[in-house]
């Protein structure tokens, strides 16, 4: 933030405020590619070991609170970038794939993959309590980790000149 807001030089003669964007984008592409090798390890090392019997009351609170954390800062997103959109004047789809604000979009990304994150430990969990085979936890975990990898490609490839001045 504070690297932005430093006034113009001869370098840079509209100051430095796109550093703001390109740094949030960076923390962004980050965290999501830093979730994706947790989770790909963690799957990895539960297909190796055979998986641990846990609770599995404990794994579906902690998703039923995270889906209502998650669900509620969705739907503020979407309804942010909507709004968003109706004020750039243009459709929902065509704002998120055009905006150069990395902000709006990192949100949306971030919120509809972990939404889709928990449907895939929620479907993982569920089998393996089903069937008794820690394999379907692991191929959840493994399966959320390509999520968050595709959402960081996808968020990084959707950002038109995110590098320009």
């Amino acid at each position: 933030m504070r690297l932005g807001e430093r006034a113009g030089d001869d370098t840079d003669p509209f100051g430095h405020g796109q550093e703001r964007f390109l740094w949030a984008f960076m923390a962004a592409i980050f965290m999501f590619f830093g979730g994706a090798l947790f989770a790909m390890g963690y799957g990895v090392k539960e297909f190796l070991s055979g998986g641990e019997e846990g609770s599995f009351a404990v794994a579906w609170l902690v998703l039923l609170v995270s889906a209502v954390a998650e669900v509620v800062s969705w739907v503020r997103a979407m309804r942010q970038a909507r709004s968003e959109a109706k004020e750039a004047g243009l459709p929902f789809t065509q704002f998120i794939r055009e905006s150069r604000d990395p902000t709006s979009k990192a949100v949306v990304f971030e919120d509809s993959a972990a939404v889709v994150g928990l449907v895939i430990a929620a479907f993982g969990i569920g089998m393996h309590q089903l069937t008794g085979h820690a394999a379907w936890d692991a191929a959840a975990a493994i399966a959320v980790g390509v999520l968050l990898m595709v959402t960081a490609v996808a968020l990084g490839a959707r950002h038109p000149r995110a590098l320009d001045r």
